[in-house]
């Protein structure tokens, strides 16, 4: 059976060494920051991003703490 995977938006807080990114993510219950790589496809198409943009991050349900960064844009969710 197929994990469970957790579709959220947030921003690009810092920018790490390594192409890793620190995103926050805004929910009801608080602010969190979680450690993100950009998904195969970001990369090999060369997609930029810096502090200030809107990601959209897939996290599994084994590590809340780690992340997929799998769209980058200004669209409204």
């Amino acid at each position: 059976m197929k994990e469970k995977e957790v579709v959220m938006q947030g921003i690009v807080d810092r920018v790490l060494p390594k192409g890793e990114f620190k995103v926050k993510i805004t929910t009801q219950t608080g602010e969190y920051f979680i450690q993100c790589r950009p998904s195969g496809k970001m990369r090999t198409n060369y997609i930029k991003m810096i502090e200030g943009d809107k990601v959209m991050v897939k996290l599994t349900s084994y590590d809340l703490t780690k992340g997929l960064i799998v769209y980058r844009g200004w669209r409204k969710w």
